[in-house]
């Protein structure tokens, strides 16, 4: 499948514009084109400008319709040796991408194949698409129709012939990969985390409370995991699994198989060891119906519903209807959910009637203090005493003491 013509190999040459094998009458030049283009690149080179020189040649060399380039052999010729010099002096000052594009276009194809290996060796976990370039890369080069496409530039910088060993090395990247991607995953999840993070959901409130110590418990709790625990250490197992299939799918087909099969296992072992000890907080048995679902494995996915509509019904009986109902949302029971909610209602309307029967109380409280002719008094000098003690400037008593007789005549007293 990426078994591509060396033109799209040799796409990257972005700077200078791809070329073609075959030229496309629709945009590919014309012979007069190619001749122009080949004396604009002299002009350049005479006055010392060597990377228009280079664009100008490069482009001459191309494929021209209808006809045969009148050019091309000369152009490439012309290319070579300034397209090695540029290429050296990219490579000298860690342009790679760059050292590879003059070194492709002027034929000096094992220098380019050497660039190319040096940026699939760097490329990242998330860079996957420089990998894959670099297999149709290598791939290309093993065309039976390269050395036929790119003779003139075969004829100008010499002889050239594929060195298997980095062929190997790139075809391998891959796997080689994917099993890192593996390796940073085992170190991602531990038990110590899940039964941590079980403890964490199970501190949350089971009904819907106003009761301020045991909300203030729950956010405690989960804000000493989060200090110990910086990130979420499920999401990036289930992330490095999936940048580790993302990597398999592109290996060689004989290294695929296997790979992608141990993958599999491994989100299988996750998923069974959440279902089976860490089941007691229905947000950590989703997370196992995920890693059943990457693993596309629908016998277990199925099993973990069934166990969902179990721990759901446990629930129901202990009263913890919040808890009830996201296992009966993972079981997909919509009658259960149904249940909860009922149970969720009555627990706010309870709720509600108790913060309704103290706020009652409260205001009842405050109406018998302020209707005490006697304690409003007491209330009103002691006030005047605090504000008297504030203000230790004669002038400030006197001003606050105007102020006060004007807000007690504004306001009738």
């Amino acid at each position: 499948m990426r078994i591509l013509a060396f033109g799209i190999a040799i796409c990257l040459v972005l700077s200078f514009g791809a070329q073609k094998t075959y030229a496309d009458c629709a945009d590919g030049l014309t012979a007069k084109e190619a001749k122009a283009s080949f004396n604009e690149g002299e002009g350049f080179e005479k006055k010392g400008n060597m990377e228009e020189a280079f664009k100008s040649y490069n482009r001459a060399r191309t494929p021209v319709c209808s006809a045969k380039n009148p050019v091309e052999n000369e152009a490439a010729a012309r290319l070579a040796p300034i397209a090695l010099k540029l290429g050296k002096a990219a490579e000298k000052n860690g342009e790679i991408k760059r050292a590879f594009e003059f070194y492709e276009a002027g034929g000096h194809f094992a220098a380019a194949d050497h660039m190319m290996l040096a940026i699939a060796r760097a490329a990242g976990v998330n860079e996957r698409d420089k990998v894959e370039r670099a297999m149709s890369h290598f791939d290309g080069r093993r065309s039976g129709d390269f050395k036929i496409e790119r003779k003139p530039a075969l004829a100008a910088a010499g002889e050239y012939e594929l060195d298997t060993s980095m062929y190997d090395e790139v075809m391998n990247l891959p796997a080689a990969n994917g099993k890192k991607a593996l390796e940073a995953e085992s170190k991602a999840l531990d038990e110590d985390y899940l039964g941590e993070y079980q403890a964490v959901l199970n501190a949350r409130p089971k009904v819907p409370t106003l009761d301020e110590d045991v909300l203030k418990e729950g956010q405690a709790s989960e804000k000493a995991f989060r200090r110990k625990w910086k990130t979420d250490r499920i999401e990036e197992s289930l992330k490095l699994l999936s940048e580790a299939h993302s990597w398999f799918v592109v290996a060689p087909p004989d290294a695929r198989k296997e790979a992608i099969s141990e993958l599999g296992k491994r989100r299988i072992m996750r998923g069974e060891l959440i279902t089976e000890r860490y089941h007691g907080a229905p947000g950590l048995l989703e997370k196992a119906a995920q890693y059943f679902r990457a693993a596309g494995d629908e016998k277990r996915i199925k099993e973990v519903r069934t166990k969902a509509k179990v721990l759901g019904d446990q629930a129901m009986q202990k009263g913890h209807f919040l808890d009830a109902k996201d296992y009966y949302k993972l079981a997909e029971d919509s009658a259960g959910e149904a249940k909860a909610d009922a149970g969720i209602k009555e627990a706010e309307e309870r709720q509600a009637a108790k913060a309704a029967g103290a706020g009652a109380s409260q205001i009842e409280e405050l109406k018998r203090f302020y209707g005490d002719p006697e304690k409003a008094k007491e209330m009103q000098r002691s006030a005047e005493e605090m504000q008297k003690r504030m203000l230790k400037d004669s002038r400030q008593r006197k001003q606050f003491q105007q102020e006060q007789d004007d807000l007690e005549r504004e306001l009738g007293l």
